[in-house]
C-alpha cells in the first residue's frame, strides 16, 4: 500500500489502516490509499462499525491513585475518564481476540476525538469511509444494560436492530442483565446515523456518574458489554 497526506477541518487528521481485513481510523496524519486500481469484479462486503471516543470532559492526573474496592474502579481524585475509556479498552481487547476467529469478520473501529464538544473528530471524518458499513455499535453509554437507539430528536436506528441486539443479550446472559432498548443522549451516534451508517446504537459499557468526581466504572458490566459486542461479532448477521 501507498499512503497520502491529508488535512481534515477543524485541524483534524485521519489515517485509515486495514490489518487482515481489518479497517482503523485513528487521529493520525495519513490515509491508505491502494497502490493498484480497484478489481471491477471485487464484491463490496458490508462492514460492522465497532466506535469509541479518546477525549475526555475535563483534565485528571494520571498520577492520582486508583482505587478498586468491590469490583468498582474510582479516582481518588477528580473524574476516571471512563468516558470513554471504557469503550476504548473493549475495543482494544476485542482486536487481539478476533485474531482466534477462524474467519475474520468484516469490521471497522473507529477512535474520535472532540465527542465531548460536539462531536467534531467525527464529523472530520471523510463520508466515503462510511459506504461499506451496514450496522454501527458504539461503546459509550453510562450504566450496565442500555441499548440506546434514538435521543429526544434522533432516531439512530429502528427498534427492531436494538430489539435484535438485546435478543443476543437474553441468550447468553440471565433475565436480570438483558440489555434493553432505550433513549439516550446526543453522542458520535449522531454522526454515524446521518452518515447512513445505519442503523447504529450505543451500548453500556458499565460507568456510572461521568463528569463528576464521584465517577466509577463497574467492571462486571465492562466485562458484559465486553462478551456482548464479542458474541455479536461471532454471530454478525445483525447487518
Amino acid at each position: 500500500m501507498s499512503w497520502k497526506r491529508l488535512t481534515l477541518k477543524g485541524d483534524i487528521w485521519n489515517s485509515e489502516l486495514t490489518m487482515r481485513g481489518i479497517s482503523w481510523v485513528l487521529p493520525f496524519h495519513y490515509e491508505r490509499e491502494e497502490e493498484f486500481p480497484e478489481d471491477p469484479l471485487k464484491i463490496l462486503v458490508k462492514k460492522m462499525l465497532l466506535a469509541a471516543h479518546l477525549d475526555v470532559k475535563s483534565e485528571f492526573s494520571p498520577s492520582d491513585q486508583l482505587i478498586e474496592k468491590d469490583n468498582i474502579i474510582k479516582r481518588q481524585k477528580g473524574i476516571l475518564g471512563a468516558d470513554d475509556r471504557a469503550g476504548v479498552a473493549i475495543i482494544l481487547n476485542l482486536l487481539k481476540e478476533v485474531g482466534d476467529f477462524r474467519d475474520i469478520p468484516p469490521l471497522k473501529f473507529i477512535f474520535t476525538v472532540g465527542e465531548e464538544e460536539g462531536q467534531y473528530g467525527a464529523e472530520a471524518i471523510n463520508p466515503d469511509f462510511y459506504e461499506d458499513v451496514s450496522c454501527g455499535i458504539s461503546l459509550d453509554r453510562k450504566n450496565c444494560h442500555d441499548i440506546v437507539y434514538k435521543s429526544s430528536s434522533k432516531e439512530y436506528s429502528n427498534l427492531e436492530f436494538a430489539e435484535r441486539v438485546a435478543r443476543v443479550s437474553s441468550q447468553i446472559f440471565s433475565d436480570e442483565n438483558v440489555f434493553v432498548p432505550c433513549q439516550g443522549g446526543v453522542s458520535d451516534l449522531r454522526v454515524w446515523s446521518e452518515k447512513d451508517a445505519r442503523p447504529c446504537v450505543n451500548l453500556s459499557v458499565g460507568y456510572f456518574d461521568e463528569h463528576k468526581e464521584n465517577e466509577r466504572l463497574n467492571l462486571i458490566c465492562w466485562d458484559r458489554t465486553h462478551q456482548l459486542v464479542a458474541e455479536i461479532i461471532g454471530r454478525f448477521s445483525l447487518g
